[in-house]
Parts: C-alpha cells; sequence; structure tokens
C-alpha cells in the first residue's frame, strides 16, 4: 500500500508540475503583451486590456486548481497511523511561517488525542481558512469535551466574512463573501474527520463567529 501512495503521489506531483509550467508561460507572455499596447490601434486598445486581462485571471484560476490538487493529494496520502493530540496540532501550525500572529486560546476539558497526525492538516486547513476570512486580528479559541462515548472539540473565531447560513460542505464551494481559492479546504477535512467515523459540522453567521465543531468517538482518540 505504500508503494501504491508513493506511486500515486509521484504521479499527482509530475503531472501537476507539468501543467503549472505553461501557466506560468502564459503569465510572462501576456504582461510582455501588454507592455507592447501601444501598438494596438487606440479603438482597440479598450477591447486588447480586457482579452489580456482575461488571459490572465484564467491563468491564475488554473494555476490555483493545480497547486490546490498537488497540496490536497499530498494532504490525502500523509496518513501516518500515528496519534496526535490537539495541543501538538496547535503548536506545530503556529510555529508555520503563513499562521505567525494568530492567537489561539486552548481551552481542553479535558485532552484530547487524534488517532492520525493527518489531523495537524484538518487543524492547517481550519486556521488558514480564518485566517483568509477573518479579522486582521486573528482570534481563534478552542475548546474540547467529553460527552459520554464522543468528545468534541470546537473551534470559533472573531468575526470572518462569510455568506450567511452556511452549513453543508460541498467541493468547490467557497464560504466567504469574496471567493477566493478552490473551495477544497474544509471539504477535505470533512473527509478526513468522517473517515474516522467522526462528525464535521460548521455555523456561519454574518456578525458572528465561525465555528467549527468536530465530534469524535472515543475510540478514535481517546481511550
Amino acid at each position: 500500500m505504500n508503494v501504491r501512495h508513493d506511486l500515486l503521489r509521484d504521479l499527482v506531483s509530475t503531472f501537476c508540475h507539468e501543467i503549472e509550467a505553461p501557466t506560468r508561460h502564459i503569465k510572462f507572455f501576456t504582461n510582455k503583451l501588454k507592455q507592447e499596447e501601444a501598438i494596438v490601434s487606440e479603438s482597440l486598445r479598450s477591447e486588447f486590456n480586457e482579452s489580456i486581462d482575461f488571459i490572465q485571471s484564467s491563468s491564475l484560476r488554473l494555476q490555483e486548481i493545480i497547486s490546490g490538487t498537488l497540496r490536497f493529494s499530498q494532504f490525502l496520502l500523509e496518513k501516518s497511523e500515528k496519534p496526535v493530540s490537539l495541543k501538538e496540532c496547535v503548536s506545530c501550525n503556529l510555529e508555520k511561517t503563513e499562521l505567525k500572529g494568530i492567537n489561539v486560546e486552548l481551552v481542553e476539558e479535558v485532552p484530547v488525542v487524534f488517532q492520525d497526525r493527518i489531523f495537524v492538516s484538518v487543524f492547517y486547513e481550519l486556521f488558514c481558512n480564518s485566517q483568509k476570512f477573518g479579522d486582521k486580528n486573528l482570534e481563534l479559541k478552542i475548546k474540547s469535551r467529553k460527552r459520554g462515548e464522543f468528545f468534541t472539540v470546537e473551534l470559533l473565531d472573531n468575526g470572518s466574512v462569510l455568506k450567511e447560513g452556511v452549513r453543508q460542505i460541498k467541493p468547490f464551494c467557497n464560504i466567504g463573501k469574496e471567493a477566493e481559492g478552490l473551495g477544497l479546504g474544509l471539504f477535505f477535512c470533512k473527509l478526513i474527520v468522517e473517515n474516522f467515523d467522526g462528525q464535521f459540522n460548521i455555523e456561519a453567521k454574518a456578525g458572528e463567529r465561525f465555528k467549527v465543531q468536530i465530534i469524535m468517538p472515543v475510540s478514535q482518540g481517546n481511550s
């Protein structure tokens, strides 16, 4: 199985690299064309610039899809079957340069341990999502508790700019009012959690905290 995973990862990586190179060329040469707009007749110049802008925005979108495909293929293939604590999921991600400056308050009613280190990536996606749509001075509150045979982890941020009433998570569906990225981050988090027999719920209300709730059976985490 590990050999198959390695082959698949290498295939996706090579495939993405080969497609990404032409998109960089498109950006380079359309920028050069823009610099030569003087050779275009004045009556066509506006249409010329609009066409170049459209080509560049389409190329950028393609680059996002390629990099997202590579990122999430690695995300899904990094299953390690080594347990990781909630505290580690938080601390490992806060050490990453792109997440510097995020303030996180962790309140654990019970210490939470997830069954697999892939949950580090789940929390990375959650942090990035809140950072993308949240306030400039991002504050996150993470709470854990145990109820019967389940433990729950809730993540709340200090006010994301989201589409009101979002509850369903679908692939390629952005939850932000300003569409950015692929709309895959939360979807893959949901897949991972459900793969370990858990539940992944979100609640978004305009002007209020964005809430993510992860519910896991004790058998898949804490003993």
